[in-house]
């Protein structure tokens, strides 16, 4: 079948991490209302494995990812696709830079979950749960600031509980362990930070999207899932 003239191709710079990248598809394809096939949304994914640890670059001033993302969001453009989502919320660091090096939009995976956040759950004190990147740059406080509302990192001890959860995720997946623990840590970082809001910071931490709360938690992979939707369809526009 022919592409539908009202929806346009997306693209996905993934592999950081895979399963993170399986994730988001699978988020894409929850949130489309499709009776066959065809009625779901046309992507292209490359999912570059190779790319340079963006923790480590950052940690330890190692090899920098940008060379390695821009590349792949310029192989992206050129398929062609009409967009560029990159579901990796550590990417987002030089999400500005890349777009200087590439025409088309990419969607910046913070700004979307923070956006989602504050609109949909009217949260003005967020707090967030991810990896190194976001929390040592401050990734989630300029966001939260850009849309009228604060940010409270959890500390430096209970980060390292989210480090390490993290690092299980992407070894074991979602067991009941895990989610237990995850659980914990949600629950400490709510009661330490008083936010009315938690943003889902890692989108291995999807897998932990349904644990109940008593605030709201949106998930950063599931948000940039339905923005993508949104605008394959023809809802935004960028």
């Amino acid at each position: 079948m022919k592409d539908s003239p009202n929806k346009k191709i997306i693209g996905i710079l993934g592999g950081m991490g895979p399963y993170a990248t399986l994730m988001f598809l699978k988020n894409m394809l929850d949130l489309t209302e499709a009776a066959k096939d065809w009625d779901h949304i046309r992507t292209v994914t490359d999912s570059n494995i190779n790319i340079p640890s963006r923790s480590r670059a950052i940690l330890f001033d190692e090899t920098s990812p940008l060379e390695g993302m821009i590349d792949s969001c310029l192989k992206l453009a050129n398929y062609p696709v009409d967009v560029i989502y990159i579901p990796c919320n550590s990417a987002s660091f030089w999400v500005d830079r890349i777009q200087r090096a590439v025409k088309i939009p990419i969607i910046n995976i913070v700004n979307v979950a923070t956006d989602t956040i504050i609109t949909n759950y009217k949260a003005d004190k967020i707090t967030s749960l991810g990896g190194m990147v976001p929390y040592q740059t401050d990734l989630y406080r300029n966001s939260a600031k850009l849309f009228g509302a604060s940010h409270i990192k959890v500390s430096e001890a209970l980060q390292k509980r989210v480090i390490e959860i993290i690092e299980a995720v992407k070894t074991s997946g979602n067991t009941l362990e895990l989610r237990g623990s995850f659980s914990i840590i949600l629950h400490d970082a709510i009661k330490e930070t008083s936010a009315n809001g938690v943003i889902l910071a890692c989108t291995e931490f999807s897998e932990f999207c349904d644990i109940e709360a008593d605030v709201p938690v949106v998930d950063s992979s599931q948000a940039l899932a339905q923005h993508a939707v949104d605008f394959a369809e023809g809802n935004i526009y960028e």
